[in-house]
């Protein structure tokens, strides 16, 4: 009889442990990508993938002497993680903005970029060139390399 209650008391132990456990990791577990928004030029950005751990999405924009965009990536589950946006023109790929943020820290659920993209001061010509954005949250999912 013994034997019975510390087994049972096992199993009540065993799932409550495995209760909070799903508790926890669900949370941590979540599969949605960051939504990327491009507000300003009013265009669409073009979905590209959203495998390895990052949301990825580029679109067409005519560089000019200078050239504004505004951005807003959003990631209301986990917060994000990682920003990167590079402009390729002529297979030369250019970073113009990386943001990383700690995993200590408080979850930074929304990230908006107002950027001024100087095409001589980077060494690209005016005219068309790809913007290309990539974003990752802090979901654990994928070996904690996020969505």
């Amino acid at each position: 009889m013994r034997r019975l209650t510390l087994f049972l008391i096992f199993l009540l132990l065993a799932g409550a442990a495995a209760g909070l456990g799903y508790g926890f990791a669900k949370g941590k577990l979540e599969d949605v990508p960051p939504v990327l928004q491009l507000t300003e030029p009013r265009i669409n950005l073009g979905r590209i993938s959203s495998g390895h751990g990052t949301e990825t999405a580029e679109t067409i924009l005519k560089l000019g002497r200078t050239t504004r965009f505004q951005l807003t990536v959003a990631d209301p589950d986990s917060g994000l993680r990682e920003l990167k946006i590079s402009v390729t023109q002529n297979h030369k790929q250019i970073t113009v903005l990386r943001e990383e943020w700690d995993q200590g820290a408080e979850p930074v659920k929304s990230f908006d970029v107002d950027m001024v993209i100087n095409a001589q001061d980077l060494g690209l010509a005016q005219g068309p060139a790809v913007l290309l954005v990539e974003a990752r949250d802090r979901s654990w999912r994928r070996w904690m390399r996020g969505n």
